[in-house]
């Protein structure tokens, strides 16, 4: 049985307007490589909420979680930091908002943030989405 961040990291890392930016550079659960190569993509559930679907003897639950979304990108001769952040942010959210299988419900986005490094040329945007899928007992 597939789980939710098998099941992120398949739709990410089938998803072709992604996988043109950032090859196999997509890390669940990762701080990223120690020399990365730019762009590239992590991602980790931050927090869970679970319900039980039934009373009694758990036969499944439902969860909803916060999952961060962490884009790297470096500014180039050929391209800004900040222009390839907001394309790499693009293809992220046309890949997963609105997503669902067999494993995951439903996923919507939350919230952005950004971190700038302008003397290393480095932009960093997070990305939030509630992602709901359920777990089998």
């Amino acid at each position: 049985m597939a789980d939710v961040y098998q099941s992120l990291y398949g739709r990410l890392s089938g998803f072709a307007g992604l996988t043109a930016l950032v090859g196999t550079r997509i890390f669940p659960m990762a701080a990223g490589p120690a020399k990365p190569a730019f762009p590239y993509v992590t991602y980790m559930e931050v927090s869970t909420l679970e319900r039980r679907r039934t009373m009694g003897l758990p036969i499944s639950h439902e969860v909803t979680a916060q999952f961060r979304f962490d884009l790297y990108t470096k500014t180039t001769e050929a391209q800004s930091g900040f222009t390839a952040c907001v394309a790499l942010e693009k293809q992220v959210r046309l890949a997963i908002d609105n997503f669902s299988d067999s494993v995951v419900d439903a996923v919507m986005f939350t919230d952005l943030s950004e971190n700038v490094d302008s003397q290393e040329g480095l932009f960093h945007r997070v990305l939030d989405f509630a992602v709901t899928y359920i777990v089998q007992a």
